[in-house]
């Protein structure tokens, strides 16, 4: 079983954080916050304060790690390892992690520059190398 977890920028400072995903009331309505941050533990009860993050940030974790260990999310742009056609002849292709659901079953895939899309399954040769909100530009580049 794959952990369930999702990422997202603060919008207080803007730093990354980790962990559940949960709807929470603020000053202008409703938005979304990270819950990672234990508050207290009293009488065994643990409270975990969620952090308000930036909707447009939030991604949710593929379950599998890059080359290097690092884990791979939504919204993330990788490199991958492809074959150039010739025998041990390879070129490394951007691609950006998207989420896509087909009939109530929800699956990541990888989309190139050109929308082209691409299942990801096994993180061997793929390397996270920035995310959309940061680095947007890397997929323009080859």
């Amino acid at each position: 079983m794959r952990d369930i977890k999702f990422r997202g920028k603060r919008v207080d400072n803007g730093e990354w954080v980790y962990g559940d995903l949960v709807k929470i009331h603020t000053r202008k309505g409703y938005g979304y916050g990270i819950r990672n941050t234990v508050e207290r533990v009293n009488d065994g009860i643990i409270n975990l304060i969620p952090e308000e993050v930036m909707p447009q940030t939030v991604g949710q974790y593929t379950g599998l790690k890059d080359k290097n260990g690092k884990e791979i999310y939504e919204g993330d742009i990788v490199q991958v390892k492809m074959s150039a056609g010739y025998s041990e002849c390879y070129e490394w292709e951007k691609f950006q992690i998207k989420f896509i659901s087909e009939k109530q079953l929800g699956r990541f895939i990888a989309i190139d520059r050109n929308n082209e899309s691409w299942n990801i399954t096994s993180s061997n040769e793929i390397e996270v190398i920035g995310n959309v909100y940061e680095d947007g530009g890397l997929l323009d580049s080859k």
